[in-house]
């Protein structure tokens, strides 16, 4: 004769085992990547888990690493929005340039007529433009009739720019744009 007890026990005990193999069954399809409806890609667990693979890019939508180059313009309106303060000290050099010596810094022909300086003689030459410049340690760049007439008539606008740290790092940044 058998016990009710142990029947039972029997009963539970299969009952127990067939709801561990469903769980596992289905545990294991859940987190298995390998079948996936239809076009719908599913996203792998682990490191990389904030990345969901379900984003779909647009094809219009450019590549972090294909950024456009940017334009002149661009680059001058970026120089002056990280030195705002240095704009107008940087303009001041091109307005006395525009003024005073067109001829040789602007249209750079060479020519520096310095008889409006000291007597009336040709003062132009064409060298490097390599002369520190008004006590400061940057040239024209351009030649030694902008050099000098920069000495003679636009000094105090070009140590108010290049006298000042963050007019030189202005002039670098608009030199490097293209």
């Amino acid at each position: 004769m058998t016990s009710r007890r142990s029947s039972s026990r029997f009963a539970l005990s299969v009952a127990a085992a067939l709801l561990l193999a469903c769980g596992a069954g289905f545990g294991i399809s859940a987190c298995s990547s390998s079948s996936t409806d239809a076009g719908t890609p599913v996203a792998e667990a682990g490191v990389d888990a904030t990345t969901d693979a379900r984003i779909k890019v647009d094809a219009t939508t450019p590549d972090e690493d294909a950024a456009v180059p940017e334009t002149s313009e661009q680059c001058l309106a970026r120089c002056g929005k990280e030195h705002p303060a240095s704009v107008a000290k940087y303009d001041a050099v091109d307005t006395c340039w525009a003024a005073s010596c067109n001829a040789s810094c602007v249209v750079q022909n060479g020519m520096f007529d310095a008889g409006d300086v000291d007597g009336g003689f040709d003062a132009g030459g064409v060298n490097d433009g390599g002369t520190n410049l008004c006590g400061t340690e940057v040239s024209s760049g351009v030649d030694k009739a902008c050099d000098d007439c920069t000495t003679a008539f636009c000094c105090p606008s070009w140590k108010g720019c290049y006298d000042d740290a963050d007019c030189l790092d202005y002039n670098g940044c608009v030199n490097d744009c293209p």
